[in-house]
């Protein structure tokens, strides 16, 4: 049985809530490797309608956009901390919106 569902899977790259063509990457690294600078998370997928562990996903995505703008930005933290609130990004992730 595990061999039947482990056939099935299947890769999608979504970027704005769109579908993106990733046939010409063999793995994520090299898909990593070429892309722009951002922050990215992977995800499994359960019974295709729900991401396993979201909240995970979304805190992940929090810290690696606070750690980005911390670097660009400075020491500014109190400017652009509400941005990257795990309650603020939640919503925008559900919607497609990052």
């Amino acid at each position: 049985m595990a061999g039947v569902w482990m056939q099935k899977m299947r890769q999608v790259l979504v970027k704005n809530g769109q579908v993106v063509t990733c046939n010409q990457y063999q793995n994520a690294k090299d898909w990593l490797s070429s892309a722009p600078r951002g922050a990215y998370t992977t995800a499994r997928t359960v019974c295709r309608n729900s991401v396993f562990e979201f909240e995970s996903h979304v805190e992940r995505l929090s810290e690696s956009t606070l750690l980005i703008l911390r670097e660009s930005a400075g020491d500014d933290e109190d400017s652009y901390r509400y941005l990257t609130e795990p309650a603020r990004i939640r919503p925008e992730v559900l919607s497609g919106g990052v």
